[in-house]
């Protein structure tokens, strides 16, 4: 979802950009409950900056949700910005689905073994 050439060349989010995905539902129970229609689940992705310099832009996007996926950088581990946020889920009453992204590159770039890895994400 970043589109803006400094986010493309940096590799970060500078810019809350959304995207609308459409599901129709394949659960036979569901199927079955609605003479096998299949019901379309219309979900939309916002993309928000981590760093701090742009919570603005997060605190914003908050609005408009009504759950979360908080994507955690195991490499850079949780920074007082993914303190805050969790705070301000957790007085908005937000569901949140915690993602652990980038684990390949504790193995790759960090050269850790799996039992050292494990211990970073703790």
């Amino acid at each position: 979802l970043d589109f803006l050439p400094i986010e493309q060349e940096r590799y970060i989010t500078v810019k809350s950009s959304t995207v609308s995905l459409c599901h129709l539902s394949q659960s036979a129970k569901l199927q079955k409950q609605f003479n096998q229609l299949k019901i379309p689940f219309l979900i939309h992705l916002f993309d928000s900056p981590g760093h701090c310099d742009f919570s603005q832009e997060v605190l914003t996007s908050f609005s408009l949700c009504d759950g979360c996926l908080l994507l955690i950088d195991l490499v850079e581990g949780i920074s007082s910005q993914t303190v805050q946020i969790i705070e301000q889920l957790r007085v908005l009453n937000l569901q949140v689905v915690l993602v652990l992204n980038k684990l390949d590159r504790l193995i790759d770039e960090l050269l850790l073994s799996p039992i050292e890895g494990f211990y970073k994400i703790l």
